[in-house]
């Protein structure tokens, strides 16, 4: 009857806004849809959940600290605002970045590395470099980048150690002290 359709209506959220006090249940596959051509959409397929953002701009989670966990509560990335940036594997962080640059906790593997400025390379125990390929390291002057300056360098590759300087000597030293020179 008419007083059913309009008592429904009349309990409906009006059109300019209104609040939900329950949960919605979305069947797999059914979304939710923003945007004005549908560019956001929020769905569960039966086996994967999506949040999907086929429109333009960029999908932008916006949070003082941010946490996406595993379903157990379990960290796999943590961010806070103006602050650290973490990354877990099993939920033991793994990569974290400092105000001074990144902490890594474990083995890195890398297939190359590309230093931009002074380096330090500190260890507690040996350095080790391994494999197949020959271990160079330039020595520039000041101003000068290492990688560049091919006139001076220590080369070994597991069988000789070579010094080379073109132009100057070698010198050997001892708490500061030269001890030999050739």
């Amino acid at each position: 009857t008419i007083d059913t359709v309009t008592a429904t209506a009349n309990a409906a959220l009006p059109k300019a806004g209104g609040s939900v006090t329950g949960d919605t249940a979305h069947g797999d596959n059914v979304k939710s849809k923003y945007g004005t051509g549908n560019d956001l959409s929020i769905y569960h397929d039966g086996s994967h959940s999506y949040i999907d953002d086929s429109g333009t701009g960029s999908l932008r989670i916006r949070s003082s600290e941010l946490k996406i966990q595993k379903y157990t509560g379990e960290n796999m990335i943590y961010a806070v605002a103006d602050g650290e940036a973490s990354m877990f594997y099993d939920n033991d962080k793994k990569i974290a970045t400092t105000a001074t640059g990144v902490d890594i906790t474990g083995q890195v593997t890398a297939d190359g590395l590309a230093v931009d400025g002074d380096g330090l390379l500190y260890s507690a125990s040996n350095v080790e470099m391994r494999g197949n390929a020959n271990v160079r390291i330039s020595l520039g002057t000041a101003g000068t980048s290492g990688a560049n300056n091919s006139s001076n360098w220590i080369y070994g590759n597991g069988t000789n150690l070579r010094f080379n300087n073109a132009g100057g000597f070698y010198s050997w030293e001892t708490l500061g002290t030269e001890k030999m020179r050739i």
